[in-house]
Parts: structure tokens; C-alpha cells; sequence
């Protein structure tokens, strides 16, 4: 039986043994009392100690290491102590590769899909778009009549009702349009005048992220209570409008009249169009 009694800092061959704590307290080498352990014994070998020492390792495991070869018997312990927690983190590590795989697998198809489904923009195919160069190319105003009748009667008489509310539609969607119209003329003018702006500060030589710059403070320093993020969003519809009005016509203020020709789109429609599909168009309408 080895000396159970040993300097526990012993060297052996320059490397420090390794060490175990028994449930009673009491520190041993890890190799001598698993030796003492196989030996059949199970109290503490510390003197005047004796007390059970606990462990996870059954008597049958005991009993079939302690037949086999004592150089054999340490290695196969610690095989019995490793084998499940080895077998554990096999299966994780398996079962982590197969979610990898399968989620490399699933982001594959998604992208492949993504990709089949991306198809490119047919603007020739958008009825909007084609609505919107339609009322931007047509000359005639479009307006739809209202009937004129004799006013409407104010009695219970009702002969009359569905003519009236109908010249009240009429008015009222005209009046909408009317409205648009003129949200869309003051977009265009903040518009004009931070070109006219930034022209003048390019007539001082300045390159056009400087004269760029300078307009954008000239606009927050006459705005200073409206929020950075709202400013900024109002003036990407400014430029939206501005862009779209003073180019579809050579002459800038012919472009500004041609906002009148707007019928049936709201200013967010029109302020959500992309610039890809702004470009689309002032070509289209130019060429028309």
C-alpha cells in the first residue's frame, strides 16, 4: 500500500503530485488513495481519523478495477470517471454541430431564396409610376365638373339628396387636391431657396460639401426649436420634391406650375418614392 503519510508537496520526477480532499477533510496524493481505495478499504487512513470516506465510484466498479493490473487500475479509474462526462460533451459537441449545420444549411436556402425572389424593379409595370407621369404629361386640368342644379332645397324633401351630397364630394375632393397642391408648391420653394443659397456660397468658391454644409446651418440656426431627426426627415421630402418639380422641365419655374397637374396623389405618396424612382420619372416625363 502506498505511504499514505508522505510530504504532500513531494516531487516526483520535478512535478508537484496531484492532490484530492476526502469527504472527511483530510488531504491525500489522488493516485495513492485511489490505490487505497482499490485496496478494498473505505475509512480515512489518517490516524485516530477513521472516518467513511464518501464516493461517487460503486462497489461493482471497485470490485472490477481492483482485478485488473495495478499500472492499469489508476488509468482505468479515471476512465470510469471521464468515460460519461466524455460521452456527454460528444453528444453536445454532435448535437451543437448538427444545429450549426442546419442552421448554415437553413441561412443557405433563406439566401438562396432571397435571391430567386429579389427580381428587379419593372417601374415600366408600376401603376403609380405610370399614374404619376400620366398627370405630370397631360395638359388638361382633369377636374371633374361639378353639376350645376338649382341649390339644394333645406326641407325634408330629399328628391334632391343624392345630388347634393354627391357636389359635395366633388368640392371636397377638390379642395384635397387643392391642398396638396399647395403643401407640395411650399416644398418646392424651401427647396428653391436652399439651392439659391447653396448656389451663393459656390460663387465663393466654396467645394459642395462645404456649401452643402453651410445651407444646413443656415436652415438649423433659423430652426433651433425643431428636433435634429424631424428637420432632417423634412428636408429629405424638401429635396424629394424640389428634385422631382424643377427637373422635369427645362425652365425651373414651369416645373413649379406643373405641381397644379397633381390629381390624385397625397404629398406622402409622392415624398415616398425612391430617387431611383424620382430619376425614372423626370426621364420618362422629359422624353414623353
Amino acid at each position: 500500500m502506498p505511504n499514505m503519510r508522505e510530504d504532500i508537496y513531494t516531487l516526483e520526477r520535478g512535478i508537484i503530485k496531484e492532490f484530492t480532499l476526502a469527504s472527511c477533510g483530510h488531504i491525500f496524493h489522488q493516485k495513492c488513495l485511489e490505490e487505497y481505495l482499490l485496496d478494498g478499504e473505505s475509512s480515512c487512513p489518517y490516524d485516530g481519523c477513521n472516518g467513511d470516506i464518501e464516493t461517487f465510484l460503486s462497489r461493482d466498479l471497485l470490485k472490477g478495477l481492483q482485478n485488473q493490473t495495478a499500472p492499469k487500475d489508476v488509468d482505468n479509474i479515471d476512465e470510469a470517471l471521464t468515460e460519461e462526462s466524455t460521452n456527454q460533451k460528444k453528444r453536445t459537441r454532435e448535437d451543437s454541430n448538427e444545429s450549426y449545420e442546419a442552421s448554415l444549411a437553413s441561412t443557405s436556402t433563406s439566401g438562396k431564396k432571397a435571391k430567386k425572389t429579389k427580381k428587379a424593379v419593372d417601374r415600366d409595370q408600376s401603376p403609380t409610376l405610370q399614374r404619376l407621369i400620366k398627370e405630370l404629361t397631360t395638359t388638361d386640368p382633369g377636374d371633374e365638373e361639378i353639376l350645376q342644379t338649382e341649390p339644394a332645397s333645406e326641407s325634408n324633401d330629399d328628391s334632391n339628396i343624392f345630388l347634393n351630397l354627391y357636389n359635395k364630394i366633388v368640392a371636397g375632393e377638390d379642395q384635397l387636391k387643392k391642398t396638396t397642391q399647395d403643401v407640395l408648391r411650399h416644398y418646392f420653394d424651401f427647396g428653391s431657396a436652399m439651392k439659391k443659397r447653396y448656389d451663393h456660397y459656390r460663387s465663393l468658391k466654396h467645394e459642395d460639401l462645404a456649401s452643402q454644409s453651410l445651407v444646413e446651418n443656415d436652415v438649423q440656426k433659423q430652426l433651433p426649436n425643431v428636433s435634429e431627426e424631424a428637420l432632417r426627415k423634412r428636408i429629405e421630402r424638401v429635396q424629394k420634391v424640389y428634385g422631382l418639380f424643377s427637373s422635369i422641365n427645362v425652365d425651373v419655374n414651369m416645373g413649379r406650375a406643373m405641381i397644379g397637374r397633381i390629381k390624385t396623389f397625397s404629398l406622402s405618396t409622392i415624398t415616398a418614392l425612391s430617387k431611383e424612382d424620382i430619376k425614372y420619372v423626370i426621364v420618362k416625363v422629359l422624353r414623353g
